[in-house]
């Protein structure tokens, strides 16, 4: 029985912001596949100010300043190097071309609407997603929460934003599997 999430929204997104944005600051290894070198561990600085991140394109958002991402980078210490946070992304599927993206998806994906391993998005709401999550800073337009955050982008819903439960379920064992940090189920 196929599930239509075209009413369903997710009312905890500043909820799921918020952890994404406490995930930015753990020590984590370097990437691959969840292993790596465990002296690559994130470098804290913390001198640094909200104001120090309010950069020109993080004003020309309402939705970081709205969730005082700013207070919460200078709060928890910033970031300057370390192993990205993998963030698997249930949805339907994501640009492999976005200039903001294209440097941010892991490896791992899957598209199990059409099984196969091109997880494409033939919608526009799982490449959204993804952006809000993890767009590249780019001195221009607008970045991600959690810019230096990697995309597993897994495909559970099709162009008309309906999927199957089991699919979902299994995307979720796969974005375990992968190493996710985090994972996101918007799901329309």
């Amino acid at each position: 029985m196929a599930i239509d999430f075209k009413k369903l929204r997710n009312k905890y997104f500043q909820s799921l912001t918020l952890i994404l944005l406490s995930l930015l600051f753990v020590n984590c290894s370097g990437g691959g596949s969840g292993g790596g070198d465990s002296s690559t561990t994130t470098q804290y600085n913390y001198s640094e100010t909200a104001s120090d991140h309010k950069t020109t394109e993080y004003n020309n958002q309402y939705g970081l300043a709205s969730i005082k991402a700013a207070e919460g980078y200078a709060a928890l210490g910033g970031y300057t190097e370390g192993g990205p946070i993998k963030v698997a992304v249930l949805d339907t599927g994501i640009d492999s071309d976005h200039s903001q993206l294209d440097g941010q998806i892991a490896s791992g994906g899957y598209d199990y609407v059409n099984s196969d391993s091109d997880p494409e998005d033939d919608h526009g709401h799982g490449t959204h997603v993804a952006g809000i999550i993890a767009a590249e800073k780019t001195g221009t337009g607008m970045h991600g929460v959690c810019p230096n955050c990697d995309i597993i982008p897994l495909k559970v819903l099709n162009s008309s934003n309906a999927g199957y439960w089991a699919d979902i379920s299994s995307a979720i064992d796969r974005a375990r599997n992968k190493g996710a940090k985090v994972i996101n189920m918007s799901l329309g």
